[in-house]
């Protein structure tokens, strides 16, 4: 079952390879997140597009999709396009502020899988990690991707038992915000969110 839910996935990105952008793909991902945890049994998984000021020199920003199982936060997942390899050196910086801030976050570029999830310490730890080529693969190769996807999905967050665990993870997450909030202020941008309420502020 999971074979054409995958295959059905691989068609549509490859109308999309030629001509779309990177951001093309999250509608139909987004969809096959749903469908997918369905049949890994799974039920009321939704993906959520992050909006993003496009920037080329943006480091940051936020990981491109939220993943959610109705209120319960799942995690995230970072896209990058299939022609590049997540280990370029330009996705180092934010790759490694991501792994550091959030608990349990996939990265993809629809060839290679690798996830990331928090000890319980509250160190990142690679815990999966595979080749799976969206847009060419063999009956049977789809259990490689049904395995990290139920370990992203019984992903969870990092259980803070202890004051300091908990300022310890609220630190590294006002960290990232803080970046986000500095990348996307232009106190140029009068009608900006973050300029009116910079001017409350002062008032």
């Amino acid at each position: 079952m999971s074979f054409k839910i995958i295959e059905k996935l691989k068609h549509k990105f490859l109308k999309k390879q030629e001509k779309g952008s990177e951001r093309s793909y999250y509608p139909d991902f987004c969809d096959f997140i749903h469908e997918f945890s369905e049949i890994l049994k799974y039920k009321n998984i939704n993906a959520i597009v992050e909006e993003r000021q496009s920037a080329e020199n943006k480091e940051t920003g936020f990981p491109d999709l939220t993943v959610r199982q109705n209120t319960r936060l799942v995690g995230w997942i970072e896209i990058k396009s299939p022609d590049e390899n997540l280990t370029n050196k330009k996705f180092d910086i934010q790759f490694k502020r991501y792994r550091e801030s959030l608990e349990n976050i996939l990265f993809t570029n629809f060839r290679e899988w690798s996830l990331w999830q928090w000890d319980e310490k509250g160190k990142p730890v690679k815990v999966s990690e595979i080749l799976f080529d969206v847009f060419d693969f063999a009956i049977g190769a789809e259990k490689k991707l049904e395995e990290i996807f139920i370990k992203f999905l019984e992903g969870k967050a990092y259980e803070a038992r202890t004051p300091h665990q908990l300022a310890f993870a609220l630190a590294r997450k006002t960290k990232l915000l803080s970046r986000q909030i500095e990348e996307h202020f232009d106190e140029t941008d009068e009608k900006s969110e973050l300029v009116k309420l910079r001017n409350t502020f002062e008032k």
